[in-house]
């Protein structure tokens, strides 16, 4: 709610989103948004069902929230809401179009789900259900996005979105220094750019575990 924007846009809604709500994913607040607000939501989403409010207490604390708007004095809750209305102003309005059909539900057998989780195992970091072969969504992801900077603050937010929402290691995107690059060749130039053929001297990841990064295809050829 306090994004405009309907839970998970841009996913599909399927058994991997499942899984992935499994491990841990969750929707983000907008920026600026109240911390109460913010505690509350969290507290709602928790993965322990007995951890979660009841619906009385939700009423109680969106009750207090309500008094506190009408207070003339400056109370603090009733400045943060103040507050995170004129950073709402400054919010991109035009949102992503996705097919109607990404958000088509399914019914997803939760046998099924527990099937997948139990399969892959758990992760012996985080203790998360693994969400494919030797990856866990909830742990490695956040390894690949560390020590790492293209020089574009837009380039890295993409990238790093792509890691963090991968669901296996074949799924994640990375970004290759130029100096991991190797016989570098001129295809064509195009009206957007220009492309090249190259040898990634690394290649993919495989596992990863703690400090050890298993890699696969070393010397692979891309594009």
């Amino acid at each position: 709610m306090s994004t405009g924007q309907r839970p998970f846009d841009g996913h599909q809604f399927n058994i991997e989103l499942a899984l992935s709500i499994c491990n841990g994913l969750r929707p983000e607040c907008a920026p600026g948004t109240p911390k109460c607000y913010i505690k509350l939501v969290e507290m709602c989403m928790d993965p322990d069902p007995q951890k979660r409010p009841s619906a009385d207490r939700v009423f109680n604390e969106l009750h207090l929230w309500n008094e506190s708007m009408e207070r003339l004095n400056d109370d603090e809750i009733k400045k943060q809401f103040l507050d995170v209305d004129q950073i709402i102003k400054t919010l991109p309005t035009i949102l992503p179009i996705h097919p109607d059909n990404m958000y088509t539900s399914e019914i997803i057998n939760t046998q099924r789900i527990v099937g997948r989780l139990k399969s892959y195992g758990k992760c012996e970091c985080c203790n998360q259900y693994n969400t494919s072969e030797a990856w866990c969504q909830t742990y490695d992801p956040h390894r690949e996005i560390q020590g790492w900077s293209s020089g574009d603050k837009d380039i890295d937010k993409c990238i790093k979105e792509f890691q963090l929402n991968a669901l296996a290691y074949t799924k994640a995107i990375e970004w290759i220094p130029f100096d991991r690059l190797d016989n570098l060749r001129f295809i064509a130039k195009g009206e957007f750019g220009t492309l090249y053929f190259a040898n990634w001297v690394d290649g993919n990841v495989l596992y990863i575990f703690g400090p050890e990064v298993e890699r696969v295809d070393t010397d692979s050829k891309i594009t």
